[in-house]
């Protein structure tokens, strides 16, 4: 019995009630398969049952040791079950086998720029473009499929200005934020920079261009091409910046990237007349993360902060109901640089993991971003992030209890001078 899944089907919050009757069919009729073993672990993941997805993971690897993506599962059951010793190992088995296993080389990057593996897990991060749809645009090799880690730095004084150079998006608008911070190390190095921005970016990162020194914005259209005739450029996505510039934090992360623009008149009152400490509140990311559950929140984990100041919503949408005061400022995100600007008005961002994070970091406004129990491999163990000066973090201490973290930030802006 053949059971059809495609990658991207792994992280849908429903591939257990979609797939696992199929599942569980398929292994009575052929119990020597391993990979139906492997998808049965996958069920029981997003059932939450973790120690039975450990069982089925060895099992599969069991039939079939020597199949490198097999280490893929049983890494994440680790993960899941917070052995973190065994994760790396079963990354560094399955690799041991092959290391040409797409799939394995993608999910084992995150293990290792979590754990601040940098050159070897930029490296592999890298295999992205081969495993993930939609992350492979050029028929000319991209930079990061010809240079070497940190290329850049080898010879920075004696190196000739290139013609050009292409800059491209991928990923979620917070990650494609992050990456911009790298373009003004591009200038050392190309005459002109060319970036590609998605609609909701664009006025922001044209408005700022020659502070992030690119010369021309392009905006990224839905079929991938571009309005001019690309041949004679160099072409590296976003994304590979850090791969060629990174340093625990960048040299002009100091300062705000951006230069705010102009505030609505009714708003730019509405903050003066507000008293105390103006603080920006945003409880959700993307709904469409595989990680939102854990990530998001509920609007009410901020009523502590209410008790120090005055919270403004920066949802796009008009904030639910709540037993404390919220001002609501959903009516002016009509762009992301005008969102931009009213953040730079603020005394404090207190955010989810999500774009307002990486925005205000960017803008430099001080900002208290609250992560989950596990938290993705951008910041590091949850600690020490590696992004933006003004961040600060506060994680989970308990799976899913948001009380500590908030706690937290209050003592944090109390005693903030």
């Amino acid at each position: 019995m053949n059971i059809h899944i495609k990658p991207e089907d792994i992280n849908n919050p429903n591939f257990a009630n979609l797939h696992e009757s199929n599942i569980d069919k398929a292994i009575l009729a052929t119990p020597l398969n391993s990979e139906l073993y492997m998808l049965k672990g996958i069920c029981a993941i997003h059932r939450g049952d973790y120690n039975e997805a450990l069982d089925y993971a060895l099992q599969g690897i069991g039939l079939e040791p020597y199949k490198a993506s097999n280490y893929i599962t049983l890494a994440s059951v680790y993960y899941l079950l917070e052995n973190y010793v065994a994760e790396g190992e079963s990354y560094e088995k399955g690799y041991s086998i092959s290391k040409t296993c797409a799939s394995l080389n993608w999910n084992y990057s995150h293990y290792l720029l979590r754990t601040g593996q940098f050159k070897f897990g930029y490296d592999l991060y890298r295999w992205r473009k081969v495993h993930l749809n939609g992350h492979r645009r050029f028929l000319t090799p991209d930079l990061a499929s010809t240079k070497p880690y940190n290329y850049f730095y080898k010879d920075i004084i004696s190196t000739r200005k290139q013609s050009g150079i292409i800059v491209w998006a991928e990923q979620g608008l917070g990650d494609i934020v992050m990456s911009l911070s790298y373009l003004p190390m591009l200038e050392n190095f190309y005459t002109e920079v060319i970036v590609e921005v998605p609609e909701q970016l664009y006025n922001l990162v044209y408005i700022n261009k020659n502070k992030l020194g690119v010369s021309k914005v392009v905006l990224k259209t839905s079929d991938g091409s571009f309005p001019f005739d690309i041949e004679h450029y160099d072409n590296v996505s976003l994304m590979d910046l850090p791969y060629f510039f990174h340093k625990e934090i960048p040299i002009f992360m100091g300062d705000s990237l951006y230069t705010p623009t102009d505030v609505d008149n009714t708003w730019l009152a509405l903050l003066n007349e507000i008293k105390g400490k103006k603080i920006g509140i945003n409880w959700r990311g993307s709904a469409v993360h595989p990680n939102d559950k854990n990530r998001s929140a509920n609007i009410n984990i901020f009523e502590p902060l209410s008790k120090v100041g005055s919270l403004i919503s920066l949802d796009l949408e008009e904030p639910p109901k709540t037993d404390f005061e919220v001002y609501n400022a959903c009516g002016g995100f009509v762009s992301a640089e005008y969102t931009a600007s009213l953040i730079s008005q603020l005394d404090y961002v207190v955010t989810v993991d999500s774009f307002i994070a990486h925005l205000a970091g960017s803008l430099g406004v001080k900002t208290c971003l609250l992560l989950p129990y596990q938290n993705e491999w951008r910041w590091l163990d949850g600690k020490k992030q590696t992004w933006y000066q003004s961040v600060d973090l506060f994680k989970q201490e308990i799976k899913g209890d948001w009380n500590i973290p908030i706690e937290n930030v209050v003592k944090y802006i109390k005693n903030d001078i």
